[in-house]
């Protein structure tokens, strides 16, 4: 009869298996370490990888993440990201896979432009306004609490010419806005949004006459007696007739700037909600590529070394 593992088993085992873990990383890290006192040469490397870390860091190969939101007029979400991630295949001299022709630009400036991504915006408060953008990529689909918006998209590549930022950023939303499906998406969305735009504003302009009448044009009738204002047969008590129309007042002017908004970005299929801003932190940072060279030196170093040592048996292996 097989025994049932509780909780508790459980628990145990896995602190087992961590323990055994960090001591046999413990164990090969004491192995390095000897073998390196052993081998002194091990050296070198480490100060050829800190070496080969310092020449990828210089200023001129550093590499900065670029950020920027864009809005979707007629385009949906997943073929922006299409659209956008063919920029990532480049081969130099290829017709068909040439990021310095699709964005017309030369090829020594697109060879500086890589790892192109797309990633969902988020309306965490169900206000129809953008909350952040999902670069982490956490929000699934079937999430009811964060909402992914169905007309932005968060556009990301990382570029070491970021003196052309300004001229990059006119080239890749010429590229967006190029698409021939996306012309005629926008043509079928942007007269509604213009119905739209208009007919808020001949809204507001009517509240806004509404509430001039009520307000300035009659005059108040004293507490207790009925109103003569055409606008209101009911009584008037105290203070009610200052709040009548606040609350309209508030939401036409909310729904009146959404909409301006709205009109504003809606001169393109695809429209920058925010310019293209360059992170002050590269990827290859100094500090990081001198660490990350000096670990893979050491390694090198010790496999070298270790290759060395064993020199004699591995030969009596081939031999067999």
């Amino acid at each position: 009869m097989e025994k049932e593992t509780n909780f508790f088993d459980l628990c145990k085992a896995c602190a087992q298996a961590i323990y055994r873990g960090v001591q046999w990383i413990l164990h090969i890290v004491a192995e390095a370490l000897r073998l390196t006192f052993r081998q002194w040469w091990v050296v070198f490397f480490i100060i050829a990888g800190i070496v080969a870390g310092f020449l990828y860091s210089r200023p001129a190969n550093r590499w900065y993440p670029v950020n920027a939101v864009a809005i979707l007029n007629g385009p949906t979400v997943e073929a922006a990201k299409e659209h956008f991630l063919a920029l990532e295949h480049f081969i130099p001299g290829s017709r068909l896979q040439n990021r310095s022709t699709m964005l017309h630009i030369s090829d020594s400036l697109a060879m500086r432009m890589t790892a192109f991504r797309c990633f969902y915006v988020i309306d965490s408060k169900h206000d129809g306004t953008a909350d952040f953008v999902d670069y982490a990529e956490r929000v699934p689909a079937t999430d009811t609490l964060d909402v992914r918006m169905p007309n932005m998209i968060g556009l990301r590549f990382y570029t070491r010419a970021v003196d052309a930022l300004p001229e990059l950023e006119e080239h890749i939303m010429a590229y967006m806005n190029s698409n021939r499906m996306f012309r005629e998406a926008y043509e079928v969305v942007k007269p509604s949004i213009d119905r739209q735009y208009r007919y808020e504003q001949e809204q507001f302009e009517k509240l806004d006459s509404l509430t001039t009448a009520f307000y300035f044009d009659q005059a108040p009738a004293p507490t207790g007696q009925k109103s003569n204002n055409p606008w209101s047969s009911a009584f008037v008590v105290g203070d009610r007739r200052i709040k009548l129309f606040t609350e309209d007042i508030d939401e036409f002017a909310e729904r009146k700037t959404l909409h301006e908004q709205m009109y504003a970005y809606s001169q393109a299929p695809v429209v920058l909600r925010n310019h293209f801003v360059a992170d002050h932190k590269p990827i290859n940072s100094r500090t990081k590529s001198c660490a990350i060279g000096l670990l893979l030196g050491w390694l090198l170093g010790c496999c070298i070394a270790a290759l060395v040592e064993k020199r004699k048996q591995i030969s009596a292996f081939l031999k067999q």
